[in-house]
């Protein structure tokens, strides 16, 4: 072979070599670096999952921990050795001899190690960690220990706490001195028994708990306790008193007390006995049976993971198929096939939670749940996580591991069961309990509870005993002594105030962890009131006015009291009779199903029914309680009497369906007072059908309308709980509107109100006539006007509001109207003017009519329209009025008052308007005149004079003048006239034209004119002198005298009174009062004439008399007025009225006098024109009649 070719040779064999060294060595290197991934898969997961990691080296003594382990610890790296001596001086003193032999074990044997122990932490806390370790060979022989260590305290502590709780209770079931037991009942076999009940039978408890439950009782109880047993029920139940089986023979009885519990999984029955014996009766307490709650907690492997975020596969290791079944490799390479295997119930909860932890920035996720295990079965896990990011905080990577929770889970609910089962032994324990510490109330059961009037157990927490006890038992309850249970008595204050008479069983009590005192209680005083009781029942069944007997299976009455024998009419022979022969036979057909359902197991059944051959027709009900197979106790009732009455109750029901008003009845103590009843009426006043209303308030019957008086009246009744009556407007179901009368009545029972009766009357058609009559009483029924009524209710409703001007306004001699053209006619004009004046004035405007010639206006003050507004009144006023085919014309005198300068009350306003009015008249009438303080005072004055008048002697306050009367001829004296003076009156009342309208006004004028009257008669003679051929006195009288009262009585009473001559008495009377009715004055003139006297008439010409009538009168003489005498000789008018009445005198054959003569032109030209007589200051002024002799 050539040199070239073995050079060829040798290269290929070269490059072979390091082709295979190569790719060894790839091989090599992905080898290498998977198993690092997968040690740091590891380290991750057991971080995340609080799982630290160690290594001991047994050669060389070298300890190496990872993070996870050094962090449960809590030191740093640094701080620890490494060596065994550091780590041992860090477990818990008390626990490091036990874990030094257990892991020298672990190192001799190979065995795993498996060991919970303690730690003092680098910051002094104690923590409890479980640990595991294996044994594992490494090159060369050399040995190492590996394992994990997880902190448990956590679920230590937890348990320690329910063990300490649970050993409480059994220390308190234990401890209690009332004999308790616990037995199975499908078996009997005992269960738990206490050490009371133990010393109580004096058998050794393996004897008690290896028996059944009938074996502790005599022999002959046995057949009675087992049909005891087939016939009570579940709840408390007392059994009876049992003779019991004591082991030394001694004699015993016990009342025992079951009660169906559930303990340890087992359906069982507690039982309380109650020593009899010395007739001491104890209430029974329960017992609780002793268990031993065991926590076994051992270290378990955990299921590690990797979750590749991006490629979605989940890597778990060999403890995934120890825990699930499951092969670690194929088990769950994804996500949605680990979440597959979650419980449907934690399934949602934990994919969000997983979810939002890696959307978030946490770096570790914990969850709780249960995983299915390949068998189908569910484990409880822990799942914890560690969350890697990237640099941006995207989640990449997430490593962790689960951890088997279930034994935890299962010991803590075992554990919380048992608990349970000596918290409800306790609890329903019928013996009243409570456990005291430093003398305050920490526990109370169900019965103590009830027995102190509590509504929970809280309310008795933290009361001390001084609250509860007298205070000899309460310092006993303090310090109970040596003595194993001491017994006291005493009052006992309950929660709400009671005391009772009661009895303490007093004994120490230990814990665990503190030490009291527990009290049994027994309410001594109800026994006694108990036993009293029972004393008294026999008497009771003979003396009770209800029939009390005992039947036998065949219903015949063996025993019967005396109220019984009564009612049923038996006496001694009959009391064998059969219940059935004495019932009405239509009856015994319900009393035979009474009986078969008593025989069928019902506990009591309730028949009515009518005693046969009993002229009375009874009734009665009889109650029925079976006492045994063979025996029923019967209660016999009378209730003739409540048959008759319900009854009469539905006559009465029948009769308030047939009534016309509405009745309802609401529940008072229902919620919002709903209505129960309402009867047919009810319906047809408001449309509403029984069913459609009844369980509603009725307040639908007013709806939104609920601001109303009479409403506020019926709720204030009923928050009151009174009657009442009240109208309110209510609505129909059609919606329209009724008035309703509505009266309630409240209805009691012996627990106070309970319904209330409601009577509705539909009102509607009285309401549209009481409006209607409302509407009349505030009109004028002759113009439609608003009245005076009306009126007066405006202004007191305007004026808080806004100023007013309230004008009043009278007609000027409207008198004249009605007396000429009559009443008709007077009442036309007023309609017409109202008419006239209501369309004239502005809406702003009021306008009333205030009777007779009166209207009133109210005005609000605008600006110019009060002036505007009494133009508009007057120029309407003066405007023509036809009436009976002629015009009227009219004037008016207008009073005007301001608010509230002149009145701040419709009264007062009125008052002030009314006297402005009365001064326009007094001024001479057709003006108008605005109130002043003048007014008020000028009245105020009008009424001191009056008063002053009318409580005097007129002789002193009055005086008489005359004023002689004259030939107009020859001037000599033929009469006088009578003048009314007031000497010593208020300046501007002593003359007649003042003081006369003063004494109309008041009413004065009839008195003042009979005493002027009497004087002018009685003064006669006196006057005689003046005169040659006799001196005629004349008077004057007023309409007032003339038309009122007995004018012509008083005439005649004077003339007798005096003596004086009628045919030297003559009367002046004016026109006006002769108009006012002219057919009475002529009568009342005729018996005048008839009399004797003269008549005149007065002021003749400044009146409207009517010459038709004139010539009727029975006159003799016509006086000129003075105003045209005054001005006869310059106005021309004057002058034709004198001249005209002069003739007009002579044509009707009277005679004419002239006053107000003041002149000898004036008399010249009177005389030569034939007027007969004169007066006036030309001849004489007026002269008293003390001056009368000169």
């Amino acid at each position: 072979m050539s040199l070239a070719m073995l050079v060829v040779i040798a290269a290929l064999v070269i490059a072979l070599v390091a082709a295979a060294l190569a790719a060894l060595w790839l091989r090599t290197r992905a080898q290498l670096q998977a198993r690092t991934r997968e040690q740091q898969r590891l380290l991750d997961a057991q971080k995340m999952a609080g799982i630290g990691y160690w290594e001991y080296d047994i050669a060389q003594g070298w300890l190496a921990w990872s993070d996870a382990t050094l962090a449960l610890f809590g030191i740093e790296r640094d701080a620890f050795d490494g060596s065994y001596a550091d780590f041992i001086r860090r477990v818990h003193p008390e626990d490091q001899p036990r874990l030094a032999a257990l892991r020298e074990h672990s190192l001799q044997t190979g065995e795993t190690l498996d060991v919970r122990y303690r730690i003092v932490r680098g910051d002094g806390g104690v923590r409890t960690l479980d640990e595991h370790g294996e044994l594992h060979t490494r090159g060369h022989g050399r040995r190492v220990l590996l394992g994990t260590v997880r902190d448990v305290s956590a679920l230590v502590d937890a348990g320690q706490r329910e063990q300490r709780q649970a050993a409480q209770y059994r220390y308190l079931f234990d401890r209690n001195p009332v004999p308790m037991m616990v037995y199975e009942r499908g078996t009997l076999t005992v269960l738990a028994v206490n050490d009371a009940a133990v010393d109580m039978l004096g058998h050794a408890r393996a004897e008690v708990l290896a028996s059944h439950a009938s074996e502790v009782l005599a022999a002959e109880e046995r057949a009675r306790f087992a049909r005891h047993i087939t016939s009570s029920g579940p709840e408390h139940a007392d059994a009876g008193i049992y003779a019991m089986r004591r082991k030394s023979g001694a004699p015993l009885r016990c009342r025992v007390f079951g009660q169906d519990i559930l303990f340890d999984g087992h359906g069982a029955r507690m039982v309380t006995l109650l020593d009899v014996t010395a007739t001491e009766l104890a209430r029974g307490a329960l017992e609780f049976s002793e268990a031993r709650l065991r926590l076994a907690a051992r270290a378990s492997h955990d299921a590690i993971w990797d979750f590749d975020i991006a490629a979605d596969t989940l890597w778990w290791n060999e403890g995934y198929t120890a825990l699930f079944g499951y092969d670690a490799a194929r088990g769950a390479p994804h996500l949605a096939d680990w979440s597959a295997r979650i419980h449907a119930d934690d399934r949602a909860r934990v994919e969000a939670s997983f979810a939002a932890a890696l959307r978030g920035d946490r770096e570790q996720w914990q969850e709780d749940y249960r995983y299915r295990h390949k068998d189908g079965q569910y484990i409880d896990v822990r799942d914890r996580g560690y969350i890697l990011r990237d640099a941006a905080g995207h989640a990449v990577r997430m490593v962790g591991g689960m951890h088997d929770r279930s034994r935890e889970v299962n010991a803590q609910r075992d554990l919380q069961q048992r608990v349970q089962n000596y918290r409800v032994l306790v609890e329903q324990m019928p013996a009243p309990l409570l456990v005291l510490q430093d003398g305050h109330v920490r526990m109370a059961n169900t019965a103590a509870v009830m027995l102190l009037k509590g509504d929970a157990p809280e309310r008795l927490h933290g009361l001390v005993v001084e609250d509860l006890f007298e205070p000899a038992a309460a310092a006993l309850c303090r310090s109970p002594g040596a003595a194993p249970a001491q017994t006291s008595e005493s009052a006992v204050r309950c929660l709400d105030g009671s005391i009772f008479e009661g009895q303490l069983r007093i004994a120490d009590f230990r814990g665990s962890e503190a030490a009291g005192v527990q009290v049994l209680l027994r309410d001594v005083g109800a026994e006694r009131r108990l036993a009293a009781v029972e004393q008294e029942r026999v008497a009771f069944f003979r003396l009770s006015a209800d029939g009390f007997g005992i039947l036998d299976g065949d219903s015949r009455i063996i025993e019967a009291n005396a109220s019984l024998r009564s009612q049923f009419g038996l006496d001694t022979d009959s009391a064998g009779g059969t219940l059935m022969d004495l019932l009405e036979s239509e009856h015994r057909a319900r009393m035979r199903d009474a009986c078969l359902n008593l025989q069928l197991g019902e506990a009591s059944e309730t028949v009515e029914c009518r005693l046969r051959g009993r002229a009375d027709e009874t009734w009665v009900e009889l109650g029925f309680v079976r006492a045994r197979s063979d025996t029923w106790y019967m209660v016999a009732r009378d209730i003739s009497r409540q048959m008759r009455a319900e009854a009469e109750a539905r006559l009465l029901q029948r009769a308030v369906e047939a009534v016309e008003n509405g009745v309802v009845i609401s529940d008072a103590r229902g919620p919002d007072t709903p209505l129960v009843y309402v009867n047919p009426a009810f319906t047809h006043i408001t449309g509403y059908r029984a069913d459609a209303v009844i369980g509603r308030n009725a307040r639908f019957l007013y709806r939104d309308d609920a601001d109303q008086p009479g409403l506020r009246e019926l709720d204030q009744a009923m928050a009151d709980g009174s009657a009442a009556s009240v109208v309110v407007r209510n609505y129909r179901q059609d919606g329209s509107l009724f008035w309703n009368r509505l009266r309630i009545a409240p209805v009691r029972d012996a627990h106070g109100l309970s319904h209330w009766v409601g009577i509705q009357q539909d009102i509607s058609e009285e309401r549209r006539v009481e409006d209607h009559l409302q509407q009349l009483a505030l009109s004028d029924e002759l113009t439609g006007l608003p009245n005076r009524r009306a009126l007066l209710v405006d202004v007191d409703a305007l004026l808080p509001r806004e100023p007013l001007a309230l004008v009043h306004l009278g007609l000027d001699q409207f008198k004249l109207i009605n007396d000429a053209l009559g009443h008709a006619s007077g009442d036309e004009l007023l309609r017409k003017l109202g008419t006239r004046l209501r369309a004239a004035l502005p809406g702003t405007v009021l306008l009333a009519r205030f009777g007779g010639d009166e209207f009133v206006a109210l005005v609000p003050r605008i600006t110019a329209q009060l002036q505007r507004v009494l133009e508009l009144i007057s120029d309407n006023v003066r405007r023509p009025i036809e009436l009976q085919g002629t015009l009227q014309q009219l004037n008016c005198s207008i009073g005007v008052a301001l608010a509230p300068e002149h009145g701040d009350g419709a009264d007062a306003l009125m008052r002030s308007a009314d006297a402005a009015m009365h001064e326009a008249k007094r001024l001479g009438r057709n003006r108008s005149v605005t109130y002043s303080t003048h007014l008020h005072e000028a009245a105020r004055q009008r009424l001191a004079v009056i008063s002053r008048l009318r409580g005097s002697d007129l002789g002193r306050e009055l005086a008489l003048h005359y004023q002689t009367i004259h030939d107009g001829a020859s001037g000599a004296i033929v009469g006088v006239e009578l003048l009314l003076r007031w000497p010593h009156g208020p300046e501007g009342l002593r003359s007649p034209g003042a003081l006369v309208p003063l004494l109309e006004e008041s009413g004065l004028i009839l008195p003042v004119g009979r005493w002027v009257l009497h004087e002018a008669c009685r003064r006669q003679q006196q006057l005689q002198g003046l005169a040659a051929a006799g001196c005629k006195v004349a008077l004057n009288v007023s309409t007032q005298q003339l038309m009122l009262g007995d004018f012509v009585g008083d005439v005649r009473e004077a003339l007798a009174a005096s003596g004086a001559d009628p045919a030297l008495l003559e009367l002046e009377i004016t026109e006006s009062a002769l108009m006012a009715d002219p057919g009475k004055a002529e009568a009342i003139l005729q018996q005048l004439k008839r009399l004797g006297l003269g008549i005149a008439i007065d002021d003749f010409g400044t009146g409207y008399s009517s010459l038709g009538y004139l010539h009727r009168l029975s006159v003799d003489k016509l006086k000129i007025d003075r105003s045209f005498v005054s001005d006869v000789l310059g106005d021309r008018d004057d002058a034709l009225i004198c001249a005209s009445i002069i003739q007009l005198a002579h044509s009707l054959g009277l005679s004419v006098v002239a006053e107000g003569v003041e002149t000898e032109a004036q008399r010249h030209w009177l005389a030569a024109r034939g007027c007969e007589q004169m007066q006036g200051y030309h001849f004489a002024r007026p002269i008293p009649f003390a001056d009368a002799a000169d």
